[in-house]
């Protein structure tokens, strides 16, 4: 399974606008029935966190869980693999899920727009498909 502490450099976190320092596992390490690996990220001026999940859910269990929640799904491929962009009914969170072998990967972004401090808060999904692309690389044939 990919692990999102362990595989992601350090260049392209800092590419990406993501602080390498602030790689931390989160409290969303899950292990029983299902397995998810998890790793956030901050960006330098905390505005952007980013939380990358590996798991062995599949992406129909995906779907269902996003669904139940309320949240708005766009099918699409990103480099060849299955994967859906959820717009989460909170409205600064943003996710990319891609087919994995395994199950898929969640990269969960959200925008802490209360501190943007200049200029207009960026629509929550804009760039976050160049930002897997530039991480897909890194996850390999799994």
């Amino acid at each position: 399974m990919f692990d999102p502490c362990t595989w992601i450099d350090d260049a392209t976190l800092s590419k990406l606008g993501y602080a390498p320092e602030s790689r931390a596992r989160s409290l969303a390490d899950i292990h029983g029935e299902y397995t998810f690996l998890s790793c956030e990220y901050k960006s330098p001026d905390s505005v952007y966190s980013l939380n990358i999940m590996s798991g062995n859910r599949t992406m129909a269990e995906g779907r269902a869980k996003f669904t139940s929640d309320g949240d708005q799904i766009q099918d699409t491929t990103i480099d060849g693999r299955q994967a859906m962009i959820v717009r989460e009914k909170a409205g600064d969170f943003c996710s990319v899920v891609v087919q994995d072998k395994v199950g898929y990967i969640d990269f969960d972004r959200s925008i802490a727009s209360f501190l943007i401090t200049s200029g207009p808060v960026p629509e929550r999904c804009s760039g976050i498909v160049d930002l897997v692309k530039e991480i897909l690389p890194r996850v390999g044939n799994n």
